[in-house]
C-alpha cells in the first residue's frame, strides 16, 4: 500500500526543533526516534515503520532511525513522551489528537505539538470473522437495531478515534442507538485482530491496512468500507453508500514534533536551516509538500 514516501522535508523540520547545539549543518547528530503511540501491528505502528523505511531508503540521514512503541491512553502516553524529548524525536498522530480532546477523553490538543506533515488518508471498514454469517453491513445493523447489546465491537486505540466514530456514524444512519452499543477498546489494530480471531469480540471497525491480510486469506469478512466508491485493491467490498447508508469517512495519519518548535522561526537564515535544506535537497527552503505518499 505504501508505494512512495519522501521524508527529507520532515528531517528538515525536525532540525528546527533540535536544541541550539544542533545546527542545520550537523543535524541529526544522534539517532532519530519515531514514536508509534500504540502496540506493534496497528496503523500507527505501520505508519511509523513506513516512515523509517522511507528515510533509510532515501539515504539522506546518516544516523540510525528507530521506531519505539509507547502504547497507552489512546496515544497520550506516546505523545506526552514526545514533549519530554528534543528535535531528534517525532511521533505519528491521527485525527484522534483532535477528537480525543473534543470528547473530553484527553487534555492534549494539536496546539501542544508542532504538526510536520499529513502523510496518508485511508479508509475504514467493518469486519467480522468469516464464520459470523453476515453478508453485508445492513444485516449487521439490522441485528443491532433489534438488540444493540447482542454484539461486542472492538475499536482502537480509544473511544473518539476514527475507528469508533465511523462505526457510530454508520449506526446512527442505520437507526441504531449508539449509546446502547457494546464497545471494547484495544491498544492497536493488531490487538483487535487477535481479539476478533480469538472470539473475544464479534465485530471490529478498523482501517483497511489492518484488515487486508486476514481478509485476503479468508479469515475475516469485510462488510462495508467508508470510501465513496469501491477500492481498486478490493473491488468485492461494498461501500456503506451503496448499501443505503449515507456516509463517507476518511481517516488520516501524520507526523508531528514537540511543542518547542512552535516558538522557532522557520525561514531562510534561521539557525542554518536554509543552508541545511539547500545542501540536502538542492532547492530553496519550502514548508509546502514536505512529504508525498501515493496509496
Amino acid at each position: 500500500m505504501w508505494k512512495k514516501l519522501s521524508m527529507i522535508g520532515v528531517v528538515f523540520l525536525l532540525a528546527s526543533c533540535s536544541d541550539s547545539s544542533s545546527s542545520a549543518d550537523t543535524f541529526p547528530d544522534q539517532p532519530i526516534e519515531i514514536i508509534a503511540p500504540a502496540t506493534p501491528g496497528g496503523g500507527w505502528d505501520m505508519t511509523a515503520r513506513s516512515i523509517q523505511r522511507s528515510m533509510d531508503a532515501e539515504g539522506s540521514v546518516e544516523e540510525d532511525i528507530t521506531v519505539v512503541n509507547k502504547p497507552g491512553g489512546g496515544g497520550e502516553v506516546g505523545w506526552q513522551y514526545l514533549n519530554q524529548q528534543d528535535g531528534h524525536f517525532a511521533a505519528v498522530n491521527s485525527s484522534l489528537l483532535v477528537t480525543g480532546n473534543l470528547l473530553e477523553q484527553s487534555e492534549l490538543t494539536h496546539e501542544d505539538f508542532t504538526p510536520l506533515a499529513m502523510l496518508s488518508t485511508e479508509w475504514l471498514a467493518v469486519a467480522t470473522r468469516a464464520d459470523a454469517g453476515f453478508t453485508d453491513g445492513n444485516e449487521l445493523m439490522a441485528q443491532l437495531r433489534e438488540d444493540p447489546k447482542s454484539l461486542t465491537i472492538g475499536v482502537s486505540p480509544s473511544l473518539g478515534s476514527g475507528n469508533h466514530l465511523s462505526f457510530v456514524q454508520a449506526a446512527v444512519e442505520s437507526g441504531v442507538d449508539p449509546t446502547e452499543l457494546q464497545f471494547l477498546v484495544y491498544s492497536s489494530g493488531g490487538d483487535i485482530m487477535n481479539a476478533l480471531l480469538g472470539g473475544h469480540i464479534d465485530v471490529t471497525s478498523n482501517s483497511m491496512s489492518d484488515l487486508s491480510d486476514q481478509y485476503e486469506v479468508g479469515e475475516v469478512d469485510i462488510l462495508a468500507v467508508t470510501s465513496p466508491e469501491r477500492l481498486d485493491s478490493f473491488p468485492d467490498i461494498p461501500t456503506w453508500q451503496e448499501q443505503g447508508i449515507d456516509m463517507v469517512f476518511p481517516h488520516w495519519r501524520g507526523i508531528m514534533a514537540l511543542r518547542i518548535c512552535q516558538s522557532m522561526k522557520l525561514k531562510n537564515g534561521t539557525s542554518g536551516l536554509a543552508r541545511w535544506w539547500k545542501q540536502k535537497s538542492g532547492k530553496p527552503y519550502s514548508i509546502i509538500m514536505i512529504s508525498k505518499i501515493f496509496i
